[in-house]
C-alpha cells in the first residue's frame, strides 16, 4: 500500500504529454488505460478504463510510445489512438 501511495503521489494529471508516461490516459483500438497503479477496471461517465502499473506487461509496452504508435501484446496489434 505504501508503494502504491508513493506512485500515486508522483502522478501529475495537470500536464499533458504526447509521450505515454506515468499518469497518462491512453486510448487504443482495444481499450483505454490509465498508467498509474494496478487497480483494474474503472468506469467514469459510462466509459471503461483499465488502471495499470507502468511495471505491468502492458504498462511497460505503452510507456514512451506516442500517438499512432502500435504495439504487439499477446499476439494482438494494439494501435494508440490518443494520449491525455
Amino acid at each position: 500500500v505504501q508503494q502504491m501511495q508513493l506512485i500515486i503521489a508522483k502522478v501529475n494529471l495537470e500536464v499533458s504529454s504526447e509521450i505515454i508516461r506515468l499518469g497518462s490516459v491512453v486510448k487504443t483500438n482495444n481499450a483505454s488505460y490509465f498508467i498509474a497503479i494496478s487497480a483494474g477496471k474503472l468506469t467514469l461517465e459510462n466509459k471503461d478504463y483499465y488502471a495499470v502499473s507502468p511495471s505491468s506487461p502492458i504498462g511497460k509496452m505503452l510507456l514512451g510510445k506516442s500517438n499512432t504508435d502500435k504495439i504487439n501484446f499477446n499476439g494482438r496489434v494494439i494501435s494508440i489512438e490518443g494520449i491525455l
